[in-house]
């Protein structure tokens, strides 16, 4: 069509309400308090971080989604419902799930693996999915003494 402009569809954000957007916060804080301050300077690390705010945002978004259907098909009007919280942990298995090779292509490149094994970690110190796929690598590489 000639002179129409394309419609820009609302940021996730804008459509959470007033729980989830605090649960928002209090995730942002405890990955910003978790990474400490200026340690994002690395690209492959601030490009995890973005997956990861938007992971939790459309993770937030789903449930307040799922939530107010309930609601409507229960026939309550409390839509005002706690929100439950985003945990570094979920985050953190978000993060390196993309590390495992699919049904339909092998895994990603070695790099690509090492920065999510080390994001994925600082999240949560004890992903032991981050753990598996670096011992794929190691494996990989002959990193493994014979026993």
């Amino acid at each position: 069509m000639q002179g129409s402009t394309p419609k820009h569809r609302p940021s996730p954000v804008a459509t959470l309400g007033e729980g989830e957007l605090l649960r928002l916060g209090e995730w942002v804080r405890a990955v910003s308090l978790t990474l400490g301050s200026g340690s994002l300077t690395d690209p492959g690390e601030a490009l995890l971080f973005h997956e990861a705010l938007t992971d939790a945002i459309n993770t937030l978004a789903a449930r307040q989604s799922m939530r107010e259907a309930m609601q409507q098909h229960s026939g309550q009007e409390d839509v005002a419902a706690l929100a439950l919280a985003l945990s570094l942990e979920d985050s953190a298995r978000l993060i390196i799930d993309p590390a495992f090779a699919d049904d339909f292509s092998g895994p990603p490149p070695e790099a690509e693996q090492t920065a999510r094994i080390h994001f994925a970690q600082r999240l949560d110190p004890h992903c032991s999915d981050a753990y598996v796929v670096q011992g794929g690598l190691d494996e990989q590489a002959g990193r493994y003494p014979h026993a």
